[in-house]
C-alpha cells in the first residue's frame, strides 16, 4: 500500500462497505459485532493468528480489524 493517508474502498463488501486503512481495515457496526469481536478476541488469545484481530472502534463508529492479505 502507498503511503496515502486515504480509506480505500474494498470490493466484495455484501453486507456493508469496507474500507483499508492503511493496515487496518473498517466496516460498519452491525448487530452481531460484539459476538464476532468476543471470537475473534478468543482467537487472539489463544495463538491463532489467521483471523484478523479486532483493534477497536473508530470516530466513525465503525469495527477496526488488522488487516490480513490474501
Amino acid at each position: 500500500m502507498s503511503n496515502s493517508k486515504e480509506e480505500e474502498k474494498l470490493a466484495g463488501g455484501n453486507v456493508s462497505n469496507v474500507y483499508r486503512f492503511e493496515d487496518t481495515v473498517r466496516r460498519e457496526i452491525k448487530p452481531n459485532s460484539l459476538k464476532i469481536h468476543k471470537l475473534l478476541q478468543h482467537l487472539e488469545s489463544k495463538g491463532f493468528n489467521y483471523a484478523p484481530k479486532f483493534l477497536g472502534i473508530d470516530e466513525k463508529y465503525r469495527e477496526i480489524l488488522s488487516f490480513i492479505e490474501g
